[in-house]
Parts: structure tokens; C-alpha cells; sequence
């Protein structure tokens, strides 16, 4: 294995941009990318050209918002032990290499001011997340 290159990237919707975005990484030799705000619908994986992507999104009969995706090069993609689809907003991924386990998450926090949530619902996500992390370390 090479050089473990990371990027993270908020891309205010994915969907014609998947090739964009996968080039992008493949031209800057990134291993590993977390992207949010993909305003993808559903939790999936699938391959986009030299990356293996894992998203996690809103429901079907919802608008498109919130959505996370973790995208690996398809050379680190064997590492991958698990993965877990949490919510539209966190999404983890365990990978084993040669000196053991480490735990990838990508996480988009809600923005109380800018989406005027219910401090309930941000409560939630903040709890949410500390199960999470709690479990990934």
C-alpha cells in the first residue's frame, strides 16, 4: 500500500457529479474521501470509476437534503471490514491494514441557525453521534 492520502469535501449535492468529483480524487491521489451534504436518497455502495462509494441519505418519499458518502480508492477497498449506514448524516467505515483497525466516519452536524431545527432533534444527533464514536474507538 501506498501513501494513505485523505480528503473531506461538502459538495451541496452529488448527483451529476459523481465522475467530476471521482477524477477530481483520482487525479490528487486521494485513498479515502468523506463528502457530505450529497443530497442522495436511500443508503447504498456502488463503484464510480476507481472509487467504491458507500452513501447514506433521506428516505425515498423525502427531498433531497442532509446525505453522506465515504468514497475509497478501489485498491483500499479490500481493507474495508465493515461498514455501518447510521443516518442521513453519519455513516462508518472499519478498515484493517498492517498495523491493525482504524474507523472512518463522516458526519454532517446540523446547523440550528441556518435550518432553525428543533434543539430537540439536534440533542438527538449529538447523543447519536456519541454512541458512535464511542463504538468506533
Amino acid at each position: 500500500m501506498d501513501t494513505l492520502k485523505v480528503a473531506t469535501w461538502n459538495v451541496r449535492g452529488l448527483s451529476y457529479k459523481e465522475i467530476e468529483l471521482e477524477k477530481l480524487f483520482r487525479d490528487s491521489k486521494i485513498k479515502i474521501a468523506v463528502v457530505t451534504e450529497t443530497k442522495k436518497k436511500l443508503s447504498d455502495t456502488k463503484y464510480v470509476g476507481d472509487y467504491f462509494m458507500l452513501y447514506s441519505g433521506v428516505r425515498q418519499d423525502q427531498r433531497a437534503s442532509k446525505g453522506v458518502a465515504i468514497c475509497v480508492d478501489n485498491n483500499w477497498a479490500s481493507i474495508i471490514k465493515d461498514y455501518k449506514f447510521v443516518s442521513d448524516k453519519i455513516i462508518t467505515v472499519r478498515v484493517k491494514h498492517a498495523r491493525g483497525y482504524f474507523s472512518i466516519l463522516c458526519v454532517y452536524a446540523p446547523e440550528d441557525s441556518t435550518y432553525n431545527r428543533k434543539q430537540e432533534e439536534t440533542d438527538d444527533f449529538y447523543v447519536q453521534l456519541q454512541d458512535v464514536v464511542a463504538v468506533a474507538v
